[in-house]
């Protein structure tokens, strides 16, 4: 923080990332091979979830309409500062959750609407 108001050209705007670029798929299937669990990566397009009558932002609070990688690459050329690795971010998470129990998320996409999408577009072929 200090350091942040101490730099002289900055770059102002930082992903909040403390990993290495991974897209949104990848991020899942490196889970999955962490956790030794299977998964199935359903590809729903905006479209089908527009004419699903899903809304961005109220329905899913982080809506992307375009291919993403999150970088920390700016927050490293200003800052040089050694961040968790992706696969330890996950370990750690897995342990603070288990202590946890696993409490079911009340934010995000709402389950009941996240089977239905999930249902419907499971076996249709993405274009």
């Amino acid at each position: 923080m200090i350091k942040s108001l101490k730099i002289q050209n900055h770059l102002t705007t930082y992903n909040a990332s403390t990993h290495q670029p991974l897209t949104l798929r990848d991020m899942p299937l490196r889970i999955s091979k962490l956790t030794k669990n299977e998964i199935e990566i359903i590809e729903i397009t905006n479209k089908q979830l527009l004419d699903s009558n899903i809304k961005p932002v109220e329905d899913i609070p982080l809506w992307f309409n375009l291919p993403l990688a999150i970088s920390n690459n700016k927050l490293n050329i200003d800052f040089e500062i050694n961040l968790t690795l992706f696969d330890q971010s996950i370990k750690d998470t897995i342990k603070y959750y288990d202590n946890l129990n696993w409490p079911l998320c009340n934010a995000g996409f709402d389950y009941l609407k996240e089977k239905m999408i999930i249902s419907k577009y499971k076996n249709r072929i993405v274009n």
